[in-house]
C-alpha cells in the first residue's frame, strides 16, 4: 500500500494490518527458506509493506503523545 492510503486509516486497523502483513513475511519466509516459492522478491516487498505500516503507526501514535 501507499504510504498515503495508510495515512487515512485509523489506528486499529493500521494495527490489522500490520498484523496481517507481519504473518505474510512469516509464512514467505518459510516458504523461501523451503524454496517452495520462487519469486524471493515478494518477501522484498512484504517486508517493505510492512515497514512502511509501521512507520505511519508511529508517526500517528508521535501526533497523539503531542496533541
Amino acid at each position: 500500500m501507499e504510504p498515503k492510503e495508510l495515512r487515512t486509516q485509523g489506528i486499529q486497523q493500521l494495527r490489522d494490518l500490520a498484523r496481517a502483513a507481519a504473518s505474510k513475511v512469516r509464512e514467505l519466509r518459510f516458504t523461501v527458506a523451503t524454496r517452495q516459492q520462487g519469486h524471493v522478491r515478494q518477501l522484498r516487498y512484504a517486508k517493505r509493506d510492512l515497514a512502511r505500516m509501521n512507520t505511519v503507526l508511529r508517526e500517528k501514535a508521535n501526533e497523539e503523545t503531542a496533541s
